[in-house]
């Protein structure tokens, strides 16, 4: 590990530390008051992801024609490209030219259809749902936010150790 590296994983560790130790060390009323500003921090950002969370969902279903239609066209396309006896008998130049330009049109436009909305999905939905979880994590700790913030710092910290260890 670069000293870079070794450095970047004791911050991680440090930063634990000082989170899960203040559960020991700190008065009581004032961890009370840091965990509650930290529960409505966090309970915004779960609110907001949520909310995002939601407004894709109904995306999806306001789109669910689009993207049946898509995958139908992927498996005409798929099944054109794979479907050889029928150009054979045909045998005419013209017709196997339209033949793979038909199965390439709805293959592309399958694919750039589902391509489109699984964009619009992706962040909303995979980011999201980390966040998700991250909040619920956080907001569900018996010890408190600040505590399983650090506990996730040093998962972290763990994380890049192995990382950097495997990876040499």
């Amino acid at each position: 590990m670069t000293p870079e590296q070794q450095l970047l994983v004791l911050k991680f560790q440090i930063a634990a530390s000082i989170l899960m130790g203040l559960d020991y060390f700190m008065p009581e009323s004032w961890r009370e008051k840091a965990n509650e500003k930290a529960k409505a921090y966090f309970s915004g950002v779960q609110s907001r992801v949520d909310s995002d969370i939601t407004s894709t969902w109904e995306y999806i279903k306001s789109k669910i024609a689009k993207i049946i239609t898509a995958v139908v066209m992927l498996g005409l396309g798929f099944l054109m490209l794979n479907f050889n006896s029928l150009p054979i008998l045909v045998e005419s130049p013209a017709f196997l030219s339209l033949w793979s330009i038909a199965a390439l049109l709805l293959l592309t436009g399958g694919f750039l259809t589902l391509s489109n909305i699984f964009m619009y999905i992706l962040i909303p939905v995979g980011l999201g749902g980390l966040f998700r979880s991250f909040t619920t994590f956080i907001l569900g700790s018996p010890k408190g936010p600040l505590a399983a913030i650090g506990f996730i710092c040093l998962c972290v910290s763990f994380g890049l150790r192995y990382n950097y260890l495997v990876n040499v």
